[in-house]
């Protein structure tokens, strides 16, 4: 949908009438108009007091406000549950904002970014603000461009969440800084989902994580397909499946890894390679 900006300011004007909203959603709408269209919105949102789940998906040309309109909005709205940014194009100098956003005193459960906005140190900036998301149980940070030398903060910043029972970081480049995920892991009583898929994962890497991964007891399913693990692995994975009984389900797909010589000895789990 392709929109100027006055058709989307009349659609705004209409949205603020509606005082029985508890979810939005607002998927490839396209405004041709560069214009502080999030800050018009978050603006109408935040005064939706029982607004539990919001979704933005494909939204461009925001202004220059929109960092600072996501603090106002979760700042406003405690009893925001399910928030989903994707590829919500969101500049260099909204870092500042996203932190303090995080911050603010709300019900998040279920929190979705994904599209790269950061670079450097906005990046480490942005990952850092993590730390306060302490009541998210669903994080999902898929195509973030996390990289090799920004990954570590962002487990350093989830090792403080006790809470988060799914963590999904596909198409990310976290390569040998995946070893960071144990502190993550060793901290967190409650993580029974973790998606590594397409994150740059070698042999080395993943030994790397096989302690922790062999030690814990509450991950259920385990994803690592479209990564560079080969049959070197084979051994520190089979001990991994036969020392680790409550993993359940492990994607190995589109691996360099043909075989696994364990299957028949652990029927209650299934591989997928």
């Amino acid at each position: 949908l392709s929109l100027s900006r006055q058709p989307y300011y009349d659609i705004l004007t209409l949205m603020a009438k509606n005082n029985n909203m508890s979810s939005f959603s607002m998927k490839n709408v396209e405004i041709v108009d560069r214009c502080d269209k999030i800050y018009e919105l978050f603006k109408i949102l935040q005064k939706k007091k029982q607004l539990t789940s919001i979704e933005i998906n494909n939204l461009d040309k925001l202004g220059n406000l929109a960092g600072k309109s996501l603090y106002f909005l979760l700042h406003e709205l405690k009893g925001i549950q399910s928030l989903k940014l994707i590829d919500v194009d969101f500049q260099e100098h909204d870092v500042e904002y996203i932190p303090k956003a995080f911050e603010s005193e709300n019900s998040l459960t279920l929190l979705t970014f994904n599209g790269s906005f950061f670079t450097g140190e906005s990046m480490i900036t942005f990952l850092q603000g993590f730390q306060h998301c302490n009541s998210v149980k669903i994080l999902n940070l898929d195509r973030l461009g996390i990289k090799e030398d920004t990954a570590e903060h962002l487990f350093n910043a989830l090792s403080t969440n006790h809470e988060i029972c799914e963590l999904s970081l596909s198409n990310n480049h976290i390569g040998n800084s995946i070893l960071h995920v144990g502190k993550a892991l060793t901290a967190n009583l409650n993580l029974m989902k973790l998606v590594l898929n397409n994150c740059s994962i070698s042999d080395k890497a993943f030994s790397a994580i096989d302690d922790v991964l062999t030690s814990n007891r509450t991950l259920l399913f385990l994803d690592l397909s479209i990564n560079d693990i080969t049959d070197i692995s084979g051994d520190t994975l089979k001990c991994l499946l036969e020392e680790n009984k409550t993993l359940k389900t492990i994607y190995l797909l589109q691996n360099k890894i043909r075989l696994i010589n364990c299957k028949g000895k652990l029927p209650s789990s299934e591989i997928y390679r």
